[in-house]
């Protein structure tokens, strides 16, 4: 009896333990971002957004290559602003991108940006699976996610609008 248990129940009880404690790991990592992204104090600078992105996609090249995503990045307009929070909100997009995609075909990810006014302005396209119009505002709370959907902790576009909003700027989402 105690055979079976440490060769077949102990092993399980020890992954299921593992992958709660990564679990765990993952969220405490993503409400320390959260506390970060308000709380540290910026360091506002003029960022060569072309440079910057390239950095970003580089971070995810193997994820968006594993996933047959093609990638278009576009030239960018430089602007001001704290350089890590800026990489952070880009990295988020992007990932979500990639988390959110269509399994049913071509997938694309385009960057672009412009200039209106004296304000830059970036979009980041995908053709992934959307955000029903009733969750279209929600998606930006704490821990507010689509029904359903697996592969996050509810975060990222939170902390997506606290940075962008922290450094003069504003995000909107259309699917």
């Amino acid at each position: 009896a105690l055979r079976t248990i440490f060769d077949r129940d102990v092993p399980e009880f020890l992954d299921y333990i593992k992958t709660s404690a990564s679990a765990m790991d993952q969220l405490v990592k993503s409400l320390v971002k959260v506390a970060r992204a308000g709380m540290t104090e910026l360091e506002p600078e003029m960022l060569d957004m072309d440079e910057m992105l390239s950095n970003v996609t580089g971070a995810l090249s193997f994820a968006i290559k594993e996933a047959g995503i093609e990638l278009e990045l576009r030239p960018l307009p430089d602007c001001f602003a704290d350089r890590q929070q800026v990489m952070q909100i880009f990295a988020n997009l992007l990932d979500n991108a990639v988390k959110y995609r269509r399994h049913d075909g071509a997938c694309f990810i385009r960057v672009s940006g412009r200039l209106e006014s004296r304000y830059a302005c970036y979009a980041v396209e995908d053709n992934g699976l959307g955000i029903p119009l009733e969750y279209q505002e929600k998606v930006f709370n704490l821990f507010d996610r689509v029904p359903g959907r697996t592969g996050g902790e509810g975060i990222g576009l939170a902390v997506v609008k606290r940075m962008a909003e922290r450094n003069g700027g504003y995000v909107r989402l259309e699917s």
